[in-house]
């Protein structure tokens, strides 16, 4: 089945639904956290570049992100301050 762009909104609506309880409970835990946003990560090599936005609509951002640069930024938001409390989306 091939579906329509108006179809994959319908399809996703519960999802994006889902995420935004998931992220209404993180916030009200009180913890420092960051939630990261990845865009489909397949396995490949670090480009060490990445895009980031806290908007989940940035139409800058591309469909993918590696595997390793997912690992990189979230090593990078060890010990820094800059995202907590937000929720970023990144791509490459």
């Amino acid at each position: 089945m091939v579906l329509e762009p108006d179809h994959v909104g319908l399809q996703l609506k519960p999802v994006f639904q889902n995420r935004e309880v998931q992220e209404r409970l993180v916030g009200a835990s009180g913890l420092d956290r960051t939630i990261v946003r990845p865009r489909a990560f397949p396995d490949g090599v670090a480009a060490g570049l990445y895009r980031e936005a806290s908007n989940p609509s940035e139409r800058r951002l591309k469909l993918s992100i590696t595997r390793a640069d997912v690992a990189g930024f979230l090593a990078r938001q060890i010990g820094q301050t800059r995202d907590l409390h937000r929720a970023v989306a990144i791509s490459n």
